[in-house]
């Protein structure tokens, strides 16, 4: 029976050994998860933080592109607005000859009577 009970109180030593050496384990696996969580945390934080700054940084752009179109399409309406007064004005000038040519020569074909 003695060689029972140290045959048991072996297998317990064994036993608590093993279970002493698996909680380490478990507790070092644990840690070691710990750090890796704050690492993917801290890793999503930065990714945020980067795409927050990149769209600002977009929409930074896409106000300054807003405002450059906006300008060139005042200067367009403002090349717009020079180009119909330029014909505007070689119209008129073009009508004016044509109608002094056509009364010039409407006087040389038909004089007025004499008097």
């Amino acid at each position: 029976m003695h060689a029972n009970i140290g045959k048991l109180h072996g297998r317990k030593q064994r036993t608590m050994e093993w279970v002493s050496s698996s909680v380490a384990s478990i507790r070092s696996q644990q840690s070691d998860i710990e750090r890796i969580t704050r690492a993917f945390e801290e890793l999503a934080q930065s990714v945020r933080e980067r795409q927050a700054e990149h769209l600002l940084h977009l929409g930074n752009q896409s106000v300054q592109s807003s405002e450059s179109a906006r300008q060139e399409s005042e200067q367009l309406g403002s090349n717009v607005d020079q180009a119909q007064l330029l014909t505007s004005h070689f119209l008129q000038m073009l009508c004016d000859k044509l109608l002094n040519k056509g009364a010039q020569a409407s006087t040389r074909q038909f004089p007025e009577p004499a008097q």
